[in-house]
This record gives structure tokens, sequence and C-alpha cells, in this order.
């Protein structure tokens, strides 16, 4: 933990960790536990560094489960009792200044603890450690960050009677207050309450008696834990209760997922997920080429524009986060804009909301210079995932039906249907229920129908998803035919190779957020990274590890059973690198054998960013 600046901090934290220390073992799985580092366990890789690892509890852990992990606390006590309780040798060192190399660890866990204590005000400090431990985490790997949470039971009641006050500040002796009234009588507590809540007696009474005058489950197990620990104390070390008690700390941030959302916000550092558990809320950084990117063009730069949100939002109901989460776009009039993202990303709720499906929960939406508008059906057309089409109706009732919703004068509708039925090649199969048509046509038709009303902006949500070849082609073709005639299209697909062939500019998106954004070819040359990759029979040390990444032209090295692959930027000298890597494997006694060098694509530039893992899924065992 980060204590060295006790003006940053609170004054009794420093002490507290120091008087505590002998009692830490029967705290420390309450805060960050072993159980949330199973349910995240797929995610991890080795090496691992827990920042902020107190005795030990969770490096012991992940070490029985046969990963290479490094521990560091700030604390001497705590890495003497790490040592003596569960025979580890923890590394001294602050938070701010990491004794590693850079994009040394595959994964960085920051257990609670470490930026929890540091308040608003003095903010700096908590990006100051995310960028340090960001530094030293591996160009693909994971940062977790843990803030302490009690568990929603428990919150909610120390929300009630002012141990977590209005403000969201926790105030530890409150609890013990609580514990040492309690047991004479519930009642006694009432007159803490109110001078805690500033709520009358009533009040105080009415909702003291709803938690529970006999004190409910959740305070019973609090108050006996926290008894055990001062008979501890007391009895086998001589430490009177009350010492515990002078030093706990009073003013502790207590952020929730919204406090902390705005926290990483302020700071300016994005993250790809916080979830709320038990113990603690736990945000996820994937570390990858776009970390620091400072972008050379502003979106505020791009005059010509047809679409743009400002801190656009939705959350639906029942979700603990939001689908699309402060979401800034720009979209340039005639541009091909691809909107790329893996499932639940946020890329059919950003179209929705864009054409008025859904509402927004904040922010605004803006077609050529005014806020949405009630007929924006006349400007915009909509091509949705699901076709939207009556199997039993053929082509030309279809567009028939959907042109008579946009009031089409009868002669003008003739006209554009036979127009879009050539347009999308289906003028032979033109009277035949659509039921009968392959999935590659039906996708041609839904096209189609998205183009009646002759639009200016046209959202496409995978038009291509599940069809044949040659449907695929023409859509493609019909897609590049529409640019010409200066019609913007946002374009939201699964294909790499689609998005690299149309779009002007792609957008990748995460967690309802945007990554990166640019043309996509210039994206790749400055961004991508070549992939050199060795097979061997040798024993891959972490040495050789540590030592191949000490050289700056090297971002990562992944280690996958008998393959090694290393990282490198795009415009580096492959052949030289080569060299470099044999000579220091030599010195090791490694042998290599180079098999392929992979440029950089689309595709692997998407990987890179948003992650190699599967979404959705149990993974076990992956090589990344």
């Amino acid at each position: 933990m980060n204590k060295s600046d006790k003006t940053k901090k609170n004054e009794n934290i420093d002490n507290w960790w120091m008087t505590w220390a002998p009692f830490w073992d029967l705290m420390e799985n309450r805060h960050m536990s072993t159980h949330l580092t199973d349910k995240i366990i797929n995610l991890i890789k080795d090496p691992i560094l827990v920042i902020g690892a107190g005795q030990g509890v969770i490096v012991k852990h992940l070490k029985d489960k046969g990963f290479i992990v490094d521990g560091l606390d700030l604390e001497d006590e705590m890495i003497k009792y790490a040592k003596k309780r569960h025979n580890l040798n923890l590394i001294k060192g602050d938070a701010r200044d990491l004794p590693f190399n850079d994009n040394l660890y595959n994964t960085v866990i920051i257990s609670s603890g470490v930026v929890d204590y540091i308040t608003d005000k003095d903010e700096a400090l908590i990006k100051e450690i995310i960028i340090e431990a960001l530094r030293v985490t591996s160009l693909h790997g994971n940062l977790f960050l843990a803030f302490h949470q009690q568990t929603p039971a428990i919150e909610k009641i120390y929300k009630t009677i002012g141990v977590i006050n209005k403000d969201n500040i926790l105030n530890f002796k409150r609890i013990m207050d609580i514990d040492k009234y309690a047991k004479k009588s519930p009642l006694k507590c009432v007159p803490l309450i109110m001078d805690w809540t500033k709520k009358s007696k009533f009040w105080v009474i009415v909702n003291w008696s709803k938690i529970g005058l006999t004190l409910p489950k959740e305070l019973k197990y609090e108050r006996n834990h926290i008894s055990n620990i001062f008979d501890i104390a007391e009895k086998e070390m001589g430490i009177k209760p009350e010492i515990l008690y002078d030093c706990m700390p009073e003013n502790v941030p207590y952020r929730s997922i919204s406090d902390i959302k705005e926290l990483f916000n302020r700071l300016n550092i994005f993250y790809n997920s916080i979830e709320r558990y038990d113990d603690c809320v736990l945000t996820r950084i994937y570390k990858s080429s776009i970390y620091n990117i400072d972008f050379k063009v502003k979106k505020d730069s791009i005059k010509n524009w047809i679409i743009k949100t400002e801190n656009l939002s939705k959350k639906y109901k029942g979700s603990k986060k939001n689908a699309i989460d402060m979401l800034n776009l720009t979209i340039k009039k005639g541009d091909i804009f691809g909107l790329l993202g893996p499932n639940g990303a946020g890329k059919t709720t950003t179209l929705s909301l864009l054409c008025g499906i859904i509402k927004p929960t904040g922010g605004n939406i803006y077609f050529e210079g005014k806020q949405k508008f009630k007929n924006i059906k006349e400007i915009v057309g909509y091509i949705p995932q699901e076709l939207a089409l009556y199997p039993r109706l053929s082509a030309i009732e279809n567009l028939k039906y959907f042109g008579k919703l946009y009031k089409i004068k009868n002669n003008e509708l003739k006209e554009r249907i036979n127009r879009l039925l050539g347009f999308v090649g289906l003028e032979n199969r033109a009277h035949e229920p659509i039921k009968k048509y392959s999935t590659g046509m039906m996708r041609r038709l839904n096209l189609a129908v998205g183009l009646i009303n002759n639009p200016k902006i046209i959202l496409m949500d995978e038009p291509t998803v599940g069809i044949d070849p040659q449907s695929r082609n023409l859509i493609l073709e019909a897609i590049l035919k529409l640019k010409k005639k200066d019609i913007t299209i946002l374009y939201t697909t699964h294909y790499m190779e689609e998005a690299d062939r149309l779009c002007d500019t792609v957008a990748i998106i995460d967690n309802g957020k945007i990554l990166i954004e640019g043309n996509p070819k210039e994206l790749v040359k400055e961004y991508g990274f070549n992939r050199i990759n060795f097979t061997t029979n040798s024993k891959i040390s972490q040495k050789l590890i540590n030592e191949l990444m000490k050289h700056n032209e090297i971002y990562n090295v992944e280690l996958c059973e008998n393959s090694l692959t290393v990282s490198s930027i795009f415009s580096q000298d492959n052949i030289g690198l080569i060299y470099k890597i044999n000579d220091i494997c030599k010195k090791m006694k490694v042998k290599l054998n180079l098999t392929t060098i992979d440029t950089p694509t689309l595709e692997s530039l998407f990987l890179d960013i948003t992650g190699r893992h599967l979404r959705d899924t149990l993974v076990e065992d992956v090589c990344l």
C-alpha cells in the first residue's frame, strides 16, 4: 500500500496497519477474497504481481494453484507476518514506484486498501498508482483494481445507522461503538445513531427496530468476528481493545460503482469493466496497444458532420451496468463509419438509440446540427440484424407495405420498388413469397426495405451475417455505390475484412465505450504489432522472458506449451530483432526455431484491444 505521504491520507491509517498487523490474517480474506480470485481465474495469467499483498493470502492461494506470483507491500509488519505465517518472501515497495521492468507481468492485482483510503481531493495519487501498475503490466495483460465493500446486507445497515454517512464516508470506529454498546443492550445504540444520522429519536427507534433490536444475523456475525479479534489481542498478546479502537480511521471513502466510474472519468483512465462483489468492487483494465494513445485528429475538428452524440448513455432496467456509457461519436457526412466490437459491446444498442427505437438514459444525439427530432424516419434508414420482413409476402409486397408506412405516393413507390429490386438483384424473384428465399436473398431484401425512404443516413447492424459469399459481395458492392451518392452509413460488423474494405473510419467499442477510433489502415500501421513465432523443445524460464522484455523493441512475450511469440511494433526491423532474440536465447542455452512472422491486421488489432478470451463462455486453459 502507498502510505508514505501522511498528509495525503487519514492520519491514523499508517498506525492502523501496524497495530492490526498481528490480526490481519483474520481480516484479509474479507476484502478481496480468494473466492473472488477464483471467479476471475480465467482472466488471470502468470506471471502475476499482487500490489498491497498484505500477509499474502491471495499470493499463497494463487501459488497453490500453480501460478508464478510476486507479492509487494509497503509495511514491514505485513511482510514479516507473510513470512512467518505463509512462508512467503514478499517484496517491499511503494505502489507509486514499483521496482520492476516495463511490461513484466501478464496480470497485476491491486488489492483493496491500496487506493481506498485516498480521498477524491487527492485523487491524482490514484492515477499515479494506476499508471505505474500499467507500466509493469504486459501489453496484453490485465490490471485488476479492488475497492473494499461491505456485503450488501451490512452496507444497507451501515448506511441506515450512519456508520457510512450521506457523503459515503466510512467511520470504522462507529463499527466498534455499535459492537460495544450492543453487547449491553441494542437500545443503548439509539443515542449514538441519533448523533450520527442527525435524525429524531422516533425515526432512529423505528429504523433500528426494523433492523432488529436483537441484531440481525449479519451484524451478529460482524460483532462476533470483531470480538474474537479483541479476545485474541487481549488474552494471547496482552493488547487491550482500546489500543485497537484508538487507531481505527474515521474518514475513509466508501465508493459505490457510480462513484468509481466518475472517478475514472475524471482521471481520464479507461476501464473495461466494473463489477460489484460481496467483498469489493473490482475494476478491470485491459492494457493493449491503445494504452496512452493521443489521437492526432480530434473529433471537434470534424466540421462537416452529420451525426454527433454527447455523453450518450443507456442502462436497461434490471441491469447492473450501462449498455452504453458516456459515448461520444462524430460521424462525417458521406462517410462509411464502422462500429466494431465483441458480443455485448453495445453496437446494437447504439444503433437503436440513434434511430429512436429506444430512449437514452442520458446524453444527447444530434443530426445535422439539430437535436434528435420526431420525424427522424424521414432521413434515417435502419437495417436491423434480425430480418424485418413478412415471410408470407413477396418482395414487392414487403416493399409496398413499408413504403406505405412512409406515406410514399403510389407512382413514386412503384418506381422505387423496381429500382431497389434491381439494386439488390431480386427483380427475377420479386413475386415469390420470401419464405422460399435463401438467407442471403432475405438479407438483400432487408437492405432494400431500409432504403425505401431514400434516407440520408443508413444504420446497418451486421447486414451480412450468415449469408453466402455471392450475396455478401453484392451487399458490400451496394454499400460502396450508396457512398458514391453521398449517403452516410453507420455499419456494425464482426467481419474485420469488411470493415477494412468499406470503412473510412472505424471505432472499436467495448462495454459501451469507444476504445480507439480512426482510419483502419492508419490504425493498424500506427498501433498494430508484428508477432514473431518460434517453436522450441527447451524449457523457457521466467528469467529468459525477463531478459527479452528488457529490450525496448519488444512489447510482449507470450509462452504457450512449446511455442514462443514475441510482439514488436509494426515498423520494427524484424530480421535484426530475430538475431537479438537468438543471441539472448543462446546465452541461456535455449534453442528456438523460427516458424512465422505475422504482420498486423485490423483483426489482430481488434483482438489486442478487446482481449483474446472468448466472451460469455467458460474458458479453460486458453493460450494467449
